[in-house]
């Protein structure tokens, strides 16, 4: 599968990326960076399609908050006034798990019109903002935070944040919220629970062991320590299809593709989407890559654990996998590379705007600039951070 990759390595404050992208109207994409150097924030960036021009369009000053907002690791969603909404979320310094006093998550808004940020304030005081979904009808964001689990509501018109329950956090929560057309919020959690918030009678329904008990190992590594723990028990991706009113993911547990009829509530478990050489079980786990359009899945599975200088196990490049949403088959459109043969690594972030994918990741660094910095090392190979642009 041939793409084009635009490398981000000149922004060397800059070592990662978590889920944040989104696209515009505007014709433009929005894409967060994060890092894990101390006292260093995230950073928001826009790439022109037509100019291949990228620009950093706002971050917090290093000087402007006491404690560093080094992840971006929401979605970056276009609300009904086409500004671009996110948050912001806490990184661990050098990636090391440790104890961090945090202000909390801003919940942000970036007007591409005009380049002006608005800064709604802290979600939760000491929580970062891990994901959350925009209902764009009613202007209002539901929030999920992470280390506590709680669920958020922001009204957009009225400025104010409303706090709607606390998620059971006695493992993971999910990294990706669902809304359907209703406006019913949809959630999962350890153990392989499912969450359902609706907002018509302001109630939080909590349904334990809704999901299969897959007898799948954590992914026991001394690196995942801290609040990042990757659950088995719970979905890693999802989306709604209104079409189906269904919603379609990834389980964390085997990478397989799941639906769930949401006015049924039936669960249906399809193939795992990776490719049949890829490592099995304990030893792969599910990226933050999947999307849709109103035909397809798409999504990039990584050979192991993918988490940039800290990822694992990662024996093979990624591919582009589809999933058919009408006639549940599979397809592997095969290594992603560009027109030189350079391979992506992994990916962490998608977005899709008619008929072109943008992916975030780690792909093969090009050519050797010296000394390269640990954080920009996977698995001792150095890699760029990329946004990687594939037209369908």
């Amino acid at each position: 599968m041939k793409a084009t990759f635009y490398s981000l390595s000149k922004y060397s404050n800059f070592d990662s990326a978590y889920w944040g992208l989104g696209s515009s109207t505007t014709g433009n994409v929005y894409f967060g960076l994060s890092t894990h150097l101390p006292g260093k924030n995230a950073g928001l960036f826009a790439f022109n399609p037509g100019a291949e021009l990228i620009k950093k369009v706002w971050g917090f000053k290093d000087t402007e908050t006491s404690h560093s907002h080094g992840k971006i690791h929401t979605p970056i969603i276009e609300g009904a006034d086409g500004h671009m909404y996110f948050g912001t979320h806490f990184a661990y310094a050098y990636g090391e798990p440790h104890e961090v006093s945090y202000e909390g998550g801003h919940f942000l808004a970036f007007d591409p019109t005009n380049g002006t940020i608005q800064d709604f304030g802290i979600a939760h005081a000491g929580e970062g903002i891990l994901t959350f979904a925009l209902d764009s009808k009613n202007m209002k964001a539901y929030i999920l935070t992470l280390p506590s689990g709680y669920l958020i509501s922001f009204n957009i018109k009225n400025r104010k944040f409303k706090r709607l329950g606390k998620i059971p956090s006695n493992g993971s929560i999910c990294r990706t919220l669902a809304l359907d057309k209703y406006g019913t919020l949809y959630g999962s959690y350890e153990d392989n629970g499912l969450f359902i918030y609706n907002p018509t009678v302001d109630k939080l329904e909590l349904l334990n062991d809704f999901f299969p008990n897959d007898d799948t190992l954590e992914w026991n590594s001394p690196s995942r320590g801290g609040v990042n723990k990757l659950g088995r028990k719970l979905w890693r991706c999802v989306t709604h299809d209104e079409t189906q009113h269904a919603l379609f993911g990834i389980l964390a547990s085997t990478s397989q593709v799941f639906s769930i009829d949401c006015k049924t509530m039936t669960l249906t478990k399809f193939s795992r989407l990776a490719p049949d050489y890829y490592n099995k079980g304990e030893d792969i786990y599910p990226t933050l890559s999947l999307v849709a359009d109103h035909r397809r899945l798409y999504y990039v599975p990584a050979d192991g654990l993918f988490d940039y200088s800290r990822s694992e196990k990662i024996n093979n490049p990624s591919h582009l996998m589809t999933f058919d949403k009408q006639s549940r088959s599979i397809e592997d459109l095969g290594i992603i590379k560009d027109s030189h043969g350079t391979q992506v690594y992994g990916v962490a972030g998608a977005t899709i705007r008619g008929n072109t994918l943008y992916l975030l990741g780690a792909t093969e660094k090009r050519s050797d600039t010296g000394d390269v910095k640990p954080l920009f090392k996977l698995q001792s190979k150095p890699f760029d951070l990329s946004l990687i642009k594939i037209e369908l």
